[in-house]
């Protein structure tokens, strides 16, 4: 299973990465489509993936083809809206609730990845 793994602080206010990485994503994607590979969507994460630049790069990499776990620290509302958006595009999504600094809590989200 290929994983990228994307923090939303180190996306420019641009867009410029997130607009790169969904480009590179899409790419892989549709290269091993058109090969007839038959392999598993990419994997990644986003951290504060409900609002500002984490939702613009979790709905673009979603839309692009890769599997999104949708995380979040407070409010599940917003990462719940993030993955329905992604889900009625065909994408595939998923929430988790938890805090990065916590140890226990990235262990738990690398599970369910």
């Amino acid at each position: 299973m290929a994983s990228l793994a994307f923090n939303s602080v180190a996306t420019t206010k641009s867009g410029v990465r997130h607009q790169l990485a969904h480009l590179r994503v899409r790419a892989q994607v549709e290269s091993t489509e058109q090969a007839g590979v038959d392999v598993e969507a990419p994997v990644v994460v986003i951290t504060g993936a409900s609002r500002g630049i984490g939702r613009a790069v979790a709905l673009a990499l979603g839309k692009a083809g890769c599997k999104v776990l949708v995380k979040y620290a407070r409010s599940s509302k917003g990462a719940e809206e993030v993955s329905k958006e992604i889900e009625s595009c065909g994408g595939q999504a998923m929430t988790f609730g938890g805090d990065v600094s916590k140890e226990e809590d990235v262990e738990s989200m690398m599970t369910t990845v």
